[in-house]
């Protein structure tokens, strides 16, 4: 089911194919599937627990390439995979397929979780993917269109991103509205992301004499999105988009800078 974890039991003895991220309590392979299901068999018979999510897929663009995670991602997986260490007092085995994507994905969702669950800092919890004598290591996140600019953009860099949300105040996992953050995010409501208490970006309005607009449900006015952001207490908007998909004026003469 999408945005679940489950598992199955299975036992701790070939740890050599098991990247320990904390000790008698969380770890990770990755594999084909014949390959994990052989894992679990040689690890049949103690304390541990083998766990699978499909998360790590909502942080890829449609190309295949990563593309940052969403907060809300973020909150999801920290949600879900807190709730399995809560609940049992074993070694969980994180596992997902043997790709570049995935790697890149759960690496960065796995250094988030130690983070946010273990109060790791960011060097800590990208250690055990970028170590250089680990022949599993993701130091360069596969490029995306949102970072030709930063082409040597790595785990690190994403993971001390979210120390630096998390020591400003501006993400905190125990206190989280998912809620709104996913109502906000719809498309159809705006695509709003609120990346901290001080910023939103948002995909922009389209105005009807624009030649960008169309009949697509997602290209909302203006006047929407005046109503929402006074509701988040904006007061300035920066136009990043392009220069004809609205008149400025019209957020001005509603009181925005």
């Amino acid at each position: 089911r999408a945005g679940s974890i489950c598992h199955e039991d299975a036992g701790v003895e070939a740890f050599g194919a098991v990247r320990i991220l904390k000790k008698f309590r969380l770890g990770f392979v990755s594999g084909s599937p014949a390959d994990i299901d052989h894992i679990k068999m040689q690890l049949q018979g103690t304390n541990t627990r083998m766990i699978t999510s499909d998360l790590h897929c909502s942080c890829t663009q449609e190309s295949g390439t990563f593309s940052p995670a969403k907060l809300g991602i973020i909150h999801k997986f920290y949600v879900a995979l807190k709730k399995k260490l809560d609940s049992e007092d074993c070694m969980w085995i994180y596992c997902f397929q043997e790709d570049s994507t995935s790697k890149a994905n759960c690496s960065f969702l796995l250094g988030a979780f130690m983070m946010l669950y273990f109060n790791s800092t960011a060097e800590e919890a990208a250690t055990p993917f970028e170590s250089q004598d680990s022949s599993f290591m993701v130091s360069e996140l596969p490029n995306s269109q949102l970072f030709q600019s930063i082409p040597d953009l790595t785990l690190l860099d994403c993971l001390r991103g979210l120390e630096k949300a998390m020591h400003q105040g501006w993400f905190d996992a125990k206190n989280f509205d998912s809620e709104l953050y996913w109502k906000l995010d719809d498309p159809l409501f705006g695509g709003i992301s609120l990346i901290g208490p001080k910023l939103v970006v948002f995909q922009g309005p389209i105005s009807e004499d624009s030649r960008h607009f169309s009949d697509d449900p997602s290209l909302l006015p203006i006047q929407h999105y005046i109503n929402v952001l006074r509701r988040l207490r904006v007061t300035c908007i920066v136009r990043l988009g392009e220069a004809d998909t609205y008149d400025p004026l019209d957020f001005e003469l509603a009181g925005f800078a």
